[in-house]
């Protein structure tokens, strides 16, 4: 009888530990391709000067631009190394094996 409720108490914590360490990943993987396509975003992002800017207001404007965009790309770059570390780590290495998740390069998304 004790074995028994000592068994039943281990498998509901690894399935406890389970769920939140896939859920965990899970969140990884989204926070990721969010980034990302805020990055891609900022990437097709152009500075449309407007008739009256002059060409130093456009400069700033220009910096401004590439500033986000490096933002935006250390960001998913953030992202990416979070989500492969994750996946690496054991135990959960074994549930990102069993789940197919697999590693990310952050020079994936590079034009």
């Amino acid at each position: 009888m004790l074995n028994s409720i000592l068994f039943g108490v281990i498998a509901a914590a690894l399935v406890c530990w389970a769920m939140g360490a896939y859920n965990r990943l899970v969140r990884l993987r989204v926070a990721m391709a969010q980034t990302f396509t805020v990055w891609q975003h900022m990437l097709q992002t152009e500075a449309e000067p407007a008739e009256s800017q002059t060409p130093e207001e456009i400069a700033v404007q220009w910096r401004k631009i590439e500033a986000e965009r490096m933002l935006c790309k250390e960001a998913y770059e953030a992202a990416v190394a979070q989500y492969n570390q994750a996946i690496a780590q054991a135990p959960a290495a074994w549930l990102a094996a069993l789940f197919s998740f697999k590693p990310v390069r952050s020079d994936e998304g590079k034009h």
